[in-house]
């Protein structure tokens, strides 16, 4: 229905405009400006959404590039263990070699690569003394008085040797 008195929707003799409503009243069809802003508005948020989702893509790849690097650097950290661990001479040399051999594994295995190691590298570990008959039997008395210092020479060095060294007489007792 037309506006009376306005002059809008109406014909030049006044009343109603035949068969429909004033355009951009309230309850009526939008007009072309409501439509164009809404296409400009949808046009906006599209182009948001492009540019999210790529942000969000690089995100991701960025993380998953840190999932790699965090695995590679667990991967390092747990064959220089191992590598202590078999009394490796030089364990940054040996963890190069390690790697190498871990690269070449289908699927890598830190203890089989350090095993492999040993076998085919020997002179990377210091050798293993062959047990002797001085040797074989430990006397246990005074032996805690003897882990107690290798204990507390470990601790106060740091060494990771004086640390084995312990380990190992503790184990023998």
């Amino acid at each position: 229905m037309g506006v009376e008195g306005s002059g809008v929707g109406e014909p030049e003799g006044g009343g109603p405009v035949p068969g429909g409503e004033v355009i951009g009243v309230v309850g009526s069809v939008p007009s072309v400006n409501e439509d164009l802003i809404w296409r400009a508005r949808a046009a906006r948020a599209e182009a948001q959404v492009e540019e999210l989702t790529a942000r969000v893509q690089e995100i991701e790849g960025e993380l998953e590039m840190t999932r790699r690097e965090a695995g590679r650097t667990d991967q390092r950290r747990t064959l220089e263990l191992e590598l202590a661990l078999a009394e490796a001479v030089d364990i940054e040399t040996a963890a190069l070699v390690g790697e190498s051999v871990l690269g070449q594994m289908e699927e890598p295995d830190v203890h089989a690569a350090v095993a492999q190691m040993r076998r085919t590298k020997p002179f990377l570990f210091r050798a293993k003394k062959a047990p002797s008959a001085l040797g074989a039997r430990v006397s246990t008395a005074g032996a805690s008085t003897i882990l107690d210092e290798l204990a507390d020479e470990a601790r106060v060095s740091g060494d990771r040797g004086a640390l084995l060294k312990y380990l190992r007489a503790r184990r023998s007792n």
